[in-house]
């Protein structure tokens, strides 16, 4: 899986400039099928490849993790918990928390299209569209890395991206949002 092989590589330039990630190790495929057959949820196969790969990615930064499946279900189900409060608030639940920056905010792909969703819980209880589907963005990514268009701050554990730079990476690839630290 062509996305998968990428994603590892974007792994392995975050290990080059950060020694703080701790990966967890995989999970097998029907423990990562029954958790989101037990949702409802058909996850896209990247989905499933990641979690056999690793089941979550701690600290990819100071902010940034890759969510253990555990906690991204617990996570999925205080959306859930939040509809039935408040009805409609804009996330949907074909949309399933992948990743976290700073503990209000993730990154969902959603099971049904692919479609990449950030959904804020700091201020707002909104959520806006980061990439009509996960491979292009996935593939901006690795197109910032590739140009080196990012730098680690080492005292706080952040790795930025070159405002300019990303705006027009995410521009070439459809990245609608910025979800990067610029």
């Amino acid at each position: 899986m062509e996305t998968l092989e990428t994603l590892r590589n974007l792994f392995d330039e975050v290990l080059a400039v950060n020694s703080e990630p701790e990966a967890l190790p995989g999970l097998s495929r029907q423990t990562i099928e029954q958790v989101f057959t037990d949702l409802k949820l058909t996850p896209p196969g990247i989905l499933v490849c990641l979690y056999e790969w690793h089941n979550g990615i701690e600290y990819l930064d100071a902010f940034m993790s890759f969510l253990p499946l555990e906690r991204a279900v617990s996570i999925y189900r205080g959306y859930q918990a939040l509809t039935d409060r408040l009805g409609f608030w804009g996330w949907k639940s074909s949309q399933f928390p992948i990743l976290d920056e700073n503990g209000d905010i993730q990154l969902c792909i959603d099971c049904s299209s692919g479609e990449l969703v950030s959904v804020c819980l700091e201020n707002d209880d909104s959520t806006r569209q980061v990439a009509a589907h996960y491979e292009p963005y996935v593939e901006a990514m690795a197109q910032l890395f590739r140009q080196k268009a990012y730098a680690y701050e080492e005292a706080g554990g952040c790795i930025n991206a070159d405002a300019i730079a990303w705006r027009g990476i995410a521009q070439a690839y459809g990245v609608k949002e910025s979800w990067l630290a610029t």
